[in-house]
């Protein structure tokens, strides 16, 4: 399986959103997030002119459907020098299932042919989010 080009311009420690299509493509908008812009909601740092959001990945695609879809970090081990990458499958858009990441997690060791306990995932549970907020 061929690397995806987007992972040729990945900027160390900064996040990035993604999607995984279902032809098993991993498309990553280039435009990095730092953690605060995350925090805050992608809001102050346009792709363009607008705020990047998971459907601009799908702009060549005839459908807006998805296997998977989050953010996601690279980073490097300062003492092993290793390549890290943390992800998650939060889409407001398409509100991906917990079990997707692992999708997300298959493909990246593909094409990266990076082991398995150098990806590490933090999954996030759509439904569980709304009943909480019901609730209040």
């Amino acid at each position: 399986m061929d690397m995806p080009e987007q992972f040729n311009n990945i900027k160390i420690n900064n996040w990035y959103i993604y999607v995984t299509t279902l032809d098993d493509k991993i498309l990553i908008l280039d435009s990095p997030q730092t953690t605060t812009e995350l925090i805050t909601g992608r809001k102050n740092n346009l792709w363009g002119d607008v705020q990047p959001e998971h459907p601009l990945l799908l702009c060549d695609y005839e459908n807006l459907i998805v296997k998977s879809a989050g953010e996601m970090l690279v980073t490097n081990d300062k003492v092993s020098d290793d390549m890290h990458i943390l992800i998650n499958n939060k889409s407001g858009h398409f509100k991906p299932n917990v079990s997707s990441i692992k999708i997300t997690k298959t493909l990246i060791k593909k094409y990266l042919n990076i082991l398995d306990d150098k990806i590490h995932t933090i999954p996030f549970d759509f439904e569980d989010s709304f009943k909480k907020k019901k609730q209040v």
